[in-house]
């Protein structure tokens, strides 16, 4: 007769129970990381409040604070002359610079929360300063007995005089300038105020008086 071999039910029971720990450990695994994931896209997705920005007087002249504003520079070539009563002593070609603008403390600026509105008012331009090259000055003399030890200052003062009177006359330069001057102006501000609120508009304007 073959033996016969019988299993022992009591020692399956705990072979079973651990498999059925591995199998439920596995499953509480599965379903955590998947909440995990879900509560991480439901995060996600929850839609991200606007930053609160404001627009304020304060914070639009701090973006554009600058000493003095120039809006142009510009270049002259010229001929001065100089005379001793009606007696011509000689001319003098130079070259020379002009700068117009403005000075920061002039500008005013006024924010209309009820129209969404900036409005920058600045005052016409002025000279801020004359410059003539020493080293550019060429003279021409009408007699040799003028070239003496102070001409070179003598012929300075004349340029500088002359570069002041060509520019306080040329009405274009000074149109000029002002309308440079608005363009650097909206330039500086329209970047901030689009990053701060895109409602407000932004205008700019002329004032007679300083």
């Amino acid at each position: 007769m073959s033996p016969s071999f019988h299993r022992d039910e009591r020692l399956q029971e705990p072979k079973k129970k651990k498999i059925l720990r591995y199998v439920l450990v596995a499953v509480l695994g599965a379903l955590i990381a998947l909440g995990g994931v879900t509560w991480l896209r439901t995060r996600d997705r929850e839609p991200q409040q606007p930053a609160v920005r404001t627009v304020s007087k304060a914070s639009l002249l701090k973006a554009i604070e600058i000493g003095d504003l120039t809006s142009i520079e510009y270049f002259y070539n010229s001929v001065a002359k100089v005379t001793e009563g009606a007696d011509l002593k000689y001319y003098v070609a130079y070259e020379g610079t002009v700068r117009l603008g403005v000075a920061f403390a002039d500008i005013r600026v006024d924010v209309d929360d009820d129209q969404k509105q900036i409005v920058i008012s600045v005052p016409k331009v002025r000279v801020q300063d004359y410059v003539v090259n020493a080293g550019s000055m060429d003279f021409i003399f009408a007699n040799r007995k003028f070239e003496t030890e102070t001409v070179a200052a003598e012929g300075y003062s004349a340029c500088l005089a002359d570069l002041k009177t060509s520019a306080e006359s040329d009405a274009g330069l000074f149109e000029q300038a002002q309308e440079n001057l608005e363009g650097v102006l909206r330039k500086m501000t329209e970047p901030w105020l689009l990053a701060a609120d895109a409602d407000y508009t932004l205008r700019i304007e002329r004032r007679e008086e300083g």
